[in-house]
């Protein structure tokens, strides 16, 4: 291992198993590091273990949050010990998408290293269970101010693709394109910023069934600080804004008509459609956000929604991640 980096210790560490939400829990902090801006400051991958696209939005979306308070600093990659980690990160777009949002303040972050800019699926086979894993390519949903459709538009004619090749046979498949879709509007419509989709699918080929796992990370306030600020905006609604707890942000995001958006087109009809959606599938559908995890409630009332919402202890960012059996 570099020896600069043996001796600095400054490092941001990476969790070392990337393929599922364990990693949301954990924060990846810049506060330990040096203030010292001609100090290189790590991105340590080396004990990266396991990875998939869902998972490695997580981390992608947290690297950036974090690296955005450190633009003075410069930096330099610690490669994955396991070279099958480095190609899947590789192939998947994790590099390429990390680079080209850092890559004109930080000069030193790739040292001697190529980056694929030409991101693929990633397909592993398990022969003796008979089932492939398809990584997708990470999609980065662009923010653009003056036409905030545009990359859901693009999105959703990839996303319908992707479902109709790999799930043929899934009955319900209108459903879960509506919840994708619903999903990257909302992140379009309330972040203000660029958020990422990472999409897995399991198919076990001996039986026609499987699992769709997917996450979206955006680098937005998240739906309770939105709600919030939407109550500090409204005169007969300031008040509330104090005692509004995580569930009642979430009451009001998914109760039908409710929406921050000042956009007259927007019916505050999404969430409701992604909690109903995810009813219909019995999709396996969390919400993480603030210090907070919620798995999306059989109904709206305060008690549901009470019972499946979890206190983290952390800020974890805001994600939505979800498996589908099929």
């Amino acid at each position: 291992m570099d020896a600069k980096y043996n001796k600095t210790k400054n490092s941001i560490k990476i969790w070392p198993y990337l393929d599922d939400t364990s990693q949301a829990i954990i924060p990846y902090t810049v506060d330990h590091l040096s203030k010292n801006s001609s100090m290189i400051i790590n991105l340590d991958f080396s004990c990266v273990k396991r990875v998939n696209s869902s998972g490695a939005v997580i981390a992608l979306s947290k690297l950036l949050t974090a690296l955005s308070t450190k633009k003075e600093h410069s930096f330099k990659l610690v490669m994955p010990e396991n070279n099958n980690i480095e190609k899947y990160l590789q192939e998947i777009g994790f590099f390429s998408i990390l680079s080209n949002k850092i890559r004109f303040e930080y000069a030193n972050l790739f040292d001697a290293f190529v980056i694929n800019h030409q991101p693929i699926e990633h397909i592993d086979y398990d022969n003796v269970q008979n089932i492939k894993k398809i990584s997708l390519p990470i999609f980065p949903l662009k923010y653009n101010e003056d036409n905030d459709r545009e990359s859901v538009e693009i999105f959703a004619d990839w996303i319908t693709d992707i479902v109709v090749e790999n799930l043929p046979k899934f009955k319900k498949m209108n459903v879960l394109l509506s919840i994708l879709k619903e999903i990257a509007k909302n992140s379009q419509d309330h972040t203000g910023n660029d958020s990422y989709f990472g999409i897995d699918i399991v198919n076990n080929l001996s039986t026609n069934s499987g699992q769709f796992i997917f996450s979206c990370s955006d680098l937005g306030l998240g739906i309770t600080k939105n709600v919030r600020k939407h109550l500090e905006n409204e005169s007969n609604l300031n008040r509330a804004k104090d005692k509004f707890s995580y569930t009642d942000a979430y009451h009001f995001a998914f109760t039908l008509g409710n929406t921050t958006s000042k956009n007259p087109r927007n019916k505050g009809i999404g969430m409701s459609m992604i909690r109903d959606g995810a009813d219909i599938l019995d999709l396996d559908l969390s919400i993480w956000d603030g210090r907070s995890m919620l798995f999306t409630p059989k109904s709206v009332s305060h008690s549901e929604l009470r019972k499946n919402a979890f206190d983290t202890g952390n800020s974890v960012g805001f994600y939505y991640y979800g498996r589908l059996k099929y």
